[in-house]
């Protein structure tokens, strides 16, 4: 039979390795990478991931022509709300709730710097489109 004092020092063991693997799994899924890809012109389809701590990447910016998808991988519901004014007689007003998983796609049509928020956490964001 394994004596208390073994037991415990196996728990404690045991506790300290997930939490290592936990700390790694956070900070390891941090946006350097996407948000240092910010700085190139891009065509195509885009993807902006909105999780509990915001958008990522923040800055984004394309051509005109270009596809955004906003993705929730959050755990909550997240709310994309911006104005494209395409001329005077057309604008586009976007303001919809994703739920986790749902998702928002938009083309923009016409260069400019369009600002974009989510209502229910206060985060923001820019895709810029030349």
């Amino acid at each position: 039979m394994i004596s208390s004092s073994k037991f415990w020092g196996f728990v404690f063991v045991v506790g300290v390795f997930t939490l290592f693997i936990l700390l790694y799994a956070y900070f390891s899924t941090s946006n350097d990478k996407t948000e240092a890809s910010t700085a190139q012109d891009t065509l195509g389809d885009l993807v902006i991931v909105i999780d509990d701590k915001g958008f990522k990447p923040k800055i984004k910016k394309v051509v005109t022509g270009t596809s955004v998808q906003w993705v929730n991988k959050g755990l909550s519901v997240h709310r994309v709300t911006f104005g494209v004014n395409a001329s005077l007689e057309n604008l586009n007003f976007v303001d919809q709730d994703l739920r986790p998983t749902e998702t928002l796609t938009f083309k923009f049509e016409k260069p400019g710097s369009f600002n974009y928020y989510d209502k229910n956490s206060g985060f923001n964001g820019v895709v810029e489109v030349k």
